[in-house]
């Protein structure tokens, strides 16, 4: 019975060495239980929490595009000359959450036709995945919509994660 209880407890005491290990690198905690018999150690698995990098004032998404508020200017060519548009748009998980643009028109007519674009183009941006945005024509304005999905080539760019 002498050799019984010696195996016994040099089971437990490398399954304790063992158990002091693992706590050591922390991936199990020790409860302690009471039984009628005798005392027994009980092993519980933890998982460990995730490290995250915060060094950066972006936010990575899923979407490839970072959050945030970029800003971009695009060009296009009217019959009036070269023209441009600047806009800016603020992405939650790769979706327009915001937009505004302002305008960089020199002639008269595109000036009108920049004003009509600003006053309408929202609808088709906001609330859209970037990657998905490419306008063609607003409010009678196909130029504009040039310049704009130029603006957004740029800031897809900046915006990548």
């Amino acid at each position: 019975m002498s050799d019984n209880r010696n195996s016994q407890k040099t089971i437990a005491a490398f399954g304790i060495l063992f158990a002091v290990a693992l706590i050591a690198t922390g991936e199990i905690i020790y409860t302690h239980r009471k039984t009628a018999s005798d005392s027994a150690m009980v092993a519980t698995s933890v998982n460990k929490p995730a490290t995250t990098d915060t060094s950066t004032s972006t936010t990575a998404s899923p979407s490839g595009f970072k959050d945030g508020t970029y800003k971009a200017t695009g060009d296009y060519e009217s019959p009036g000359g070269s023209e441009s548009i600047t806009i800016s748009v603020t992405l939650a998980n790769g979706v327009v959450s915001s937009s505004s643009a302002q305008s960089g028109a020199n002639d008269l007519t595109a000036k009108e036709y920049q004003s009509d674009f600003i006053q309408n183009y929202k609808t088709q941006v906001v609330g859209k995945n970037i990657g998905d945005i490419k306008l063609s024509r607003v409010s009678g304005s196909s130029l504009t919509s040039q310049g704009f999905n130029n603006a957004l080539t740029k800031i897809r760019t900046q915006a990548q994660s």
